[in-house]
């Protein structure tokens, strides 16, 4: 009596399996019988008030959306992926905006998608984008010796200079770097964030830190630059340098 229940239990127990994996045999697949985005629409960004993808840290991105097909009444929705810190997206319109925060310089792809309701699937589309910015001189005076891009060795009791200067990069539109000038329009401010190197001190003006030894060690200074254009501030850490003592 229990082989025979247990085996019309397994029997039910199957053919209820089997009805639910067949799925009742209409729903068309994950498209539900929806038309695939992919193939009636597509998606481009440009940016009406530049001609070209090199941004600098004061300049507002202001990227629109073209999207062709035919779409209808349905209802869009944006999304994107690796946006620099200062961008933003509208989820509904698509317009991505901001001031791009980016320390060092580099050039990235951002990716958006979009999707339509009543339609499935997505389109994508992908925007060029660099941000110029600055970068430490790493060049030094007086009693110190540049041993690498951040350190430098000196003597105790012979004063050295560190020359902090944020300098400038651009990128013009054929990829290439330019250095000088400086935007129009851009002032500095220069300061210690922090440092093990008692005594030494930084002109708030032209970035040159300046320091004499007293004692053998290993030593470590960081500073900052506030740059400032139209009102419109962004502060540029630098590396660590270190100094050796002998």
């Amino acid at each position: 009596m229990n082989a025979l229940f247990l085996r019309y239990v397994v029997v039910f127990y199957l053919t209820g399996w089997l009805i639910a994996g067949c799925g009742g045999g209409g729903g068309g697949g994950s498209s539900n019988g929806a038309v695939d985005i992919r193939s009636v629409a597509t998606l481009s960004y440009s940016d009406p008030t530049l001609t070209t993808f090199a941004y600098d840290p004061w300049t507002q991105v202001h990227l629109i959306p073209t999207v062709t097909g035919a779409l209808g009444s349905a209802t869009k929705a944006f999304s994107a992926y690796n946006l620099p810190d200062g961008l933003i997206i509208d989820a509904s319109t698509g317009v991505i905006s901001g001031y791009p925060a980016q320390f060092p310089i580099r050039e990235q792809k951002l990716f958006i998608d979009m999707t339509a309701s009543g339609f499935f699937g997505s389109v994508d589309s992908t925007y060029k984008l660099s941000v110029s910015g600055f970068t430490q001189t790493g060049s030094v005076g007086g009693g110190f010796t540049l041993t690498d891009a951040s350190g430098a060795s000196g003597t105790v009791g012979v004063a050295g200079t560190i020359g902090a200067e944020a300098r400038y990069y651009a990128q013009k539109t054929d990829g290439a770097y330019i250095g000088e000038p400086y935007p129009l329009g851009v002032t500095f401010n220069y300061g210690l964030i922090s440092s093990t190197a008692s005594g030494a001190s930084i002109n708030a003006g032209t970035g040159q830190i300046s320091w004499t030894p007293t004692a053998v060690g290993n030593y470590q200074i960081q500073w900052y630059c506030d740059i400032t254009k139209a009102g419109y501030t962004r502060r540029y850490t630098s590396l660590v340098f270190s100094l050796k003592i002998s």
